[in-house]
């Protein structure tokens, strides 16, 4: 995913952003053929049907404190990630008149996310969710004051998308480990309640943030990552089980 971003700016800077998704195609099809042919044929055994599934979802998420309250934090968070990266070509360009090529860089300068991420795991192991989720929604917040003073100096944004990066996808590492110390036969769906919510809050601040950049400029843009920002912060914390008692009930 961080590598995507660096490919996607040189294909964008050399050939021309269309080719980009032509690509893309090219390799999701070679992928597809590639799961086809070592997946396996026969489905696991379930003895619920995959229509009974889908439909216990919402009573899933609705039934259990933790979950909703998970899955409602990734949303807000997920806004203020998706605000930023679809945005951020934008101003690089417009404030720093940089190509596609130098904004992809920015998906490597994001790397520390991938190395901070286990760090993560061991702080909640270490010291519970709550405190894991304040540390890494906070960097969120953090990065995003960061970033509303970002077109002063491009090297803000270079701390703003560290920041962003190792909060977000260590918020999404204590998550998931609260998610998945519930009973072990939800997991599949918990895990795609998870990602679902998650990726509504990213398609949401994606879309709410180019509509405040073309209205507003990016000051309106920061005003909205530092919303999301501020509102999920207690949003995790609250919805991260205080022990391994409240988490069990």
């Amino acid at each position: 995913m961080l590598a995507s971003r660096a490919y996607a700016g040189a294909i964008g800077q050399v050939l021309g952003w269309r080719q980009v998704y032509w690509c893309s195609v090219a390799m999701m099809v070679i992928v597809g053929l590639v799961l086809v042919r070592t997946l396996p044929s026969a489905p696991p055994h379930s003895s619920m049907s995959y229509p009974a599934v889908v439909r216990s979802l919402p009573r899933l998420l609705l039934g259990n404190r933790i979950v909703l309250g998970v899955c409602a934090a990734g949303v807000v968070v997920g806004a203020a990630f998706g605000t930023f990266w679809n945005t951020l070509s934008f101003v690089l360009l417009h404030e720093f008149d940089l190509g596609p090529a130098i904004v992809g860089l920015f998906g490597l300068v994001a790397a520390a996310s991938a190395l901070t991420s286990p760090l993560a795991g061991r702080l909640t192991d270490r010291f519970g969710p709550r405190l894991g989720q304040f540390t890494l929604v906070g960097l969120v917040l953090l990065a995003w004051v960061a970033l509303a003073v970002g077109p002063q100096w491009i090297g803000w944004f270079v701390i703003g998308t560290v920041l962003l990066d190792v909060g977000v996808w260590g918020n999404q590492v204590v998550n998931q480990a609260v998610l998945f110390g519930l009973d072990s036969a939800h997991h599949n769906r918990l895990n795609t309640l998870y990602f679902f919510t998650r990726f509504l809050g990213i398609a949401a601040g994606s879309a709410f943030g180019a509509q405040l950049w073309d209205a507003w400029g990016w000051s309106a843009v920061a005003a909205l990552g530092l919303l999301a920002s501020a509102v999920g912060l207690p949003a995790a914390v609250l919805a991260a089980p205080r022990s391994e008692r409240q988490h069990a009930g």
